[in-house]
């Protein structure tokens, strides 16, 4: 009796100190040493593990585009945070998905009509809960909260990329960000040349036009390629080895029913089906998944051995 009693009181000691674990806000050498981890992960288009990206952040408890949604993401244990970038009236890069900021704000108005000072402002909503104290971001801002700490993906970025290039370069995180590029590999070759070859970046296509899988693999070798589809019968689908034994890894979208052929996020989680949801994509060869339920799907892959 007293060793079973020994014995279930060293798995509640581990589970207590597992809990504590997840819920406790990482140290500084732990974040870095995370990030690192996904650097390296990146690297690896076959691999076991699957990285999670946080779509606009943790904007369930904070809003989207946020320097909060972004520390919330660090603590969580987040791989990477997808953010989206508008350019104001006196060209300063800010954090703004849509053109304009009625949807986010307290204010209306188009980015473009604002300068810096006058959308600084102005306070962002939160996703759940309304208005909040946040200000809108502006790239740099949002950078130097990141540097060191995770890895960024670039969502609307593509025609600001000179500028992306000098902050990046000015905060020293050129190495923890990919840029999105939905444009052809010829559009990308004629709009920027080898200016290219001084980032990562993503190629996002669609399979309903599979012929540009090939062009970008061959013309540009992308690390990651973005796969987005509204039917699941692509041949890159059932044999995605086609692509990931040429070096490249692919991503796959769990966000909006239309970008993956229905294999959302809240069949996972409304209706406990996984297995039709994030499983199936990685089935599909998914190697990173971006979603709107981060803190499920890491917890879902730590329970299958899928993370770190």
């Amino acid at each position: 009796m007293r060793k079973l009693f020994f014995l279930i009181s060293i798995v509640l000691i581990s589970v207590t100190l597992n809990a504590q674990k997840w819920n406790s806000k990482p140290t500084d050498e732990q974040v870095k040493k995370h990030l690192n981890w996904v650097k390296q992960e990146l690297r690896k288009p076959e691999s076991r593990n699957i990285l999670v990206a946080a779509h606009r952040g943790d904007w369930r408890n904070a809003p989207e585009n946020s320097i909060q949604g972004l520390n919330n993401a660090i603590t969580m244990g987040v791989d990477i945070v997808e953010i989206d970038l508008k350019m104001t009236k006196d060209s300063c890069l800010v954090l703004m998905h849509d053109k304009t900021i009625d949807r986010t704000t307290n204010g209306k108005g188009a980015v473009s009509d604002f300068t810096l000072d006058s959308i600084k402002k102005f306070r962002l909503k939160s996703g759940i809960s309304g208005s909040t104290n946040h200000s809108i971001p502006t790239l740099e801002e949002y950078m130097w909260a990141a540097k060191d700490k995770m890895y960024i993906c670039i969502d609307k970025g593509y025609p600001y990329l000179k500028q992306i290039l000098q902050i990046l370069k000015k905060t020293g995180t050129l190495q923890q960000v990919m840029l999105n590029s939905e444009k052809t590999p010829e559009q990308n070759l004629k709009d920027y040349g080898k200016l290219l070859n001084e980032i990562n970046y993503k190629a996002v296509v669609s399979l309903d036009n599979p012929s540009n899988v090939e062009s970008y693999i061959n013309v540009f070798h992308p690390q990651v390629m973005e796969l987005v589809f509204s039917n699941d019968s692509s041949s890159y689908l059932s044999n995605p080895k086609s692509i990931t034994t040429r070096g490249v890894k692919i991503w796959h979208n769990a966000l909006w029913a239309s970008l993956c052929a229905g294999h959302e996020d809240d069949i996972a989680v409304e209706q406990n089906r996984p297995q039709d949801s994030w499983e199936w994509l990685i089935n599909r060869g998914a190697t990173i998944i971006q979603t709107d339920r981060p803190e499920k799907l890491l917890m879902y892959l730590k329970d299958n051995g899928r993370h770190m």
